[in-house]
């Protein structure tokens, strides 16, 4: 179903008011978006006469002068005749309201993609935002300071609100367009006179065409354990009009989930390798197709055969642990392997009893490794293993080390995070965005995600991977936790 546009109107109010409100007839709407500007760097918020719940998307503020831009957008709302916004703030300010109603829209998980900028000059770019979908609505808006001019779009948009000081200090702007093919975009927003601009994007998926309401059909699909580290997944599927992508996940216990792919187009058959030897698997896979429709799941699971020919472990010959300043301790570590070994793990812990931290999970880090941001005059205790290819594990070896005392010099001071951001790029990319500073240098960052907000896994570990960072090949529809931390 094409996406078509409604109708749309603005409102402003001068210094002192905390509220403006704009009305406009919304029938037959199933998306409505608000921009809200305001001047003095306080959140707005939008509510309607029809009582509907709406989501706010990221504020682009303009740090010198104050003032911020806004979208926010409401799926499926209550519409028709006689429909009030209001735009509100905590305490007096300079106030702008636009407002849009759109058809056609994706009645679930139509929100796709996001981004903004501030400049001051003639013009702003808003950046590009990229659709995953074809025929996907674009949405712009921008507020400007001081403006005696209404700002323009580029070419490409319809430009659908725009007026100078709307509220005697703000002029304002809403434009839109249909993007045809999945393909980055952006927007450039432009007064004739210098000013200073903040300035938003956003992109809605369209509903599928009328007709296909027919998802597609599994028509085999199989695991087939390869070796004791591989199992091959074979799989096909049939639609009606064409299958455009596949969903493969697996699971040890039947039960909690990870995908492999994710509305991917990867061809059959699929090797899952890095396996443990013995090992029961368990897998889910269902086709997409271009109108939205999914088929049920199909499963099937297997076991991979035992690890053949070697079954000895890996002898740790010495480790040793050096505590070299107040906040690190060097880690030192060696061990062979009747065919080679392959990884180690490394854990700590203040008791050697009990709450140990993973450092190291079987990893290939080269020795020695540097155990950093530590207390000063603090004994931490940690433990050792190797591990080969075949999946044989060594024992634990243990050792022990105290931090230096502080003072004297030494550097006691930890880095302090200045920004951490997560945002959704895609159905299947969160990108994250981080940054800190340390009164002598940050040496690397720690990148960590969750699922459950509980249970955590390595992104990355005391590395200096430049922000951002793209976080792919995620599941649809889900939420994710992350957190960082910077090391010095």
């Amino acid at each position: 179903m094409a996406i078509a546009y409604i109708t749309s109107a603005k409102a402003g109010s001068a210094n002192g008011t905390t509220a403006v409100t704009v009305g406009v007839d919304t029938t037959g709407a199933n998306l409505l978006v608000a921009l809200g500007v305001a001047d003095a760097s306080k959140p707005s918020s939008i509510t309607d006469s029809k009582g509907n719940t709406w989501v706010g998307l990221t504020e682009r503020a303009y740090a010198g002068f104050g003032h911020l831009t806004r979208l926010f957008y409401c799926l499926n709302p209550t519409v028709g005749t006689g429909h009030t916004f209001t735009n509100t703030v905590s305490s007096a300010a300079n106030l702008s309201i636009a407002v849009a109603a759109y058809s056609g829209v994706k009645t679930t998980t139509a929100f796709d993609a996001e981004n903004g900028a501030s400049a001051n000059g003639t013009s702003v770019a808003t950046g590009n935002v990229t659709p995953t979908e074809n025929g996907e609505l674009i949405i712009t808006g921008t507020g400007v300071y001081t403006s005696p001019n209404a700002p323009t779009v580029d070419a490409g948009f319809t430009l659908r609100q725009s007026a100078a000081y709307v509220t005697n200090s703000l002029a304002i702007g809403l434009a839109d367009k249909i993007q045809t093919t999945a393909a980055a975009t952006g927007a450039t927003w432009s007064t004739t006179s210098s000013e200073y601009f903040t300035s938003a994007i956003a992109t809605f998926k369209a509903a599928p065409a009328a007709g296909d309401t027919t998802a597609p059909t599994v028509t085999s699909f199989t695991a087939t354990a390869a070796s004791s580290s591989q199992i091959n997944i074979a799989y096909a599927a049939t639609d009606n009009v064409g299958v455009t992508g596949w969903d493969l996940d697996f699971s040890t216990d039947n039960a909690t989930w990870t995908a492999l792919l994710a509305n991917s187009t990867v061809a059959s058959p699929y090797a899952h390798t890095g396996r443990t030897a013995s090992t029961l698997y368990y897998y889910r896979f269902r086709a997409r197709d271009a109108a939205g429709n999914v088929s049920a799941y199909a499963t099937s699971n297997a076991t991979t055969s035992a690890a053949s020919g070697d079954t000895t472990p890996p002898t740790i010959t010495s480790i040793s642990v050096d505590a070299v300043s107040s906040s690190q301790i060097n880690l030192s570590y060696a061990a062979t392997d009747n065919v080679g070994v392959t990884g180690w793990d490394i854990d700590w812990s203040p008791n050697g009893t009990t709450g140990w931290t993973v450092l190291l999970a079987n990893s290939a880090a080269a020795s020695p490794y540097a155990h950093t941001a530590l207390t000063a005059s603090t004994t931490y205790h940690y433990r050792f293993r190797a591990r080969d290819a075949a999946g044989n594990v060594s024992g634990y070896l243990t050792a022990t080390a105290t931090t230096q005392a502080g003072g004297g010099g030494a550097d006691t001071t930890t880095p302090t995070v200045t920004s951490f951001t997560a945002t959704t790029n895609s159905s299947s990319q969160i990108t994250l965005a981080y940054a800190a500073n340390d009164n002598v240098g940050v040496t690397g960052w720690d990148l960590d995600f969750s699922l459950n907000n509980v249970n955590w896994t390595v992104i990355f570990g005391n590395t200096l991977t430049a922000s951002p960072y793209a976080h792919a090949g995620l599941a649809t529809a889900t939420l994710y936790y992350y957190r960082f931390r910077a090391r010095l």
